[in-house]
């Protein structure tokens, strides 16, 4: 069951996006669990802790999108990826635990000291 939604929010915040940037919000996600951000002790509590993960506020238009089938081609990259890094774990983020879209202006968190990486679209930052 967790292995679905860490799926469905990379489909939802990333799809359409390369390869690196999906590994990115992985890595961002695991980042989070290990450091347990904000007290979060599991995915899923990392995942659906409110403003954390936009896709998944009932704010944002994409909060209710699921993949139409299972063979959707952002669906099936992202199943790809993840048999890759449960085989080698990957972390392309330098331990960055917070990122954003660099199509929009910088949210406040968004300290430029703490930026690690830009894997376009993304912006990666380690704030933990």
């Amino acid at each position: 069951m967790i292995d679905r939604l860490i799926e469905l929010c990379i489909w939802r915040e990333a799809r359409g996006a390369s390869e690196q940037a999906r590994i990115g919000v992985y890595s961002v996600i695991i980042n989070r669990f290990v450091l347990q951000f904000e007290g979060a002790t599991s995915i899923a509590e990392v995942i659906l802790k409110p403003f954390q993960f936009s896709s998944f506020n009932w704010t944002d238009p994409g909060h209710a999108h699921f993949p139409r089938q299972i063979n959707e081609s952002d669906w099936k990259a992202w199943l790809d990826i993840q048999a890759l890094v449960k085989t080698t774990p990957i972390d392309n983020t330098q331990g960055a635990t917070h990122y954003f879209d660099s199509s929009i202006a910088p949210p406040s968190w968004a300290d430029p000291t703490k930026k690690t990486v830009e894997i376009p679209p993304f912006s990666f930052y380690k704030l933990a």
